[in-house]
């Protein structure tokens, strides 16, 4: 009983840590977008792209990471 347990808080840190990881990038690469729109002549049409490219990233770092 103790082993699955352990197991448990073990697959629980791991769900965590990558979900903190992907979050981490996620706010990282939409800060630089969003300082890059502001400066630029980049028009605000490539927001909706951005966003599903870098939430894909992210969803792939997380099973990356939870994965090994």
């Amino acid at each position: 009983m103790e082993a699955y347990q352990d197991t448990k808080k073990e697959t629980a840190k791991n769900i965590g840590k990558g979900i903190l990881i992907s979050m981490i990038f996620t706010v990282i690469c939409l800060f630089i977008f969003s300082i890059v729109l502001t400066y630029t002549n980049i028009s605000e049409n490539t927001i909706i792209p951005v966003i599903i490219v870098v939430t894909a990233i992210s969803i792939l770092i997380r099973k990356f990471n939870w994965k090994y």
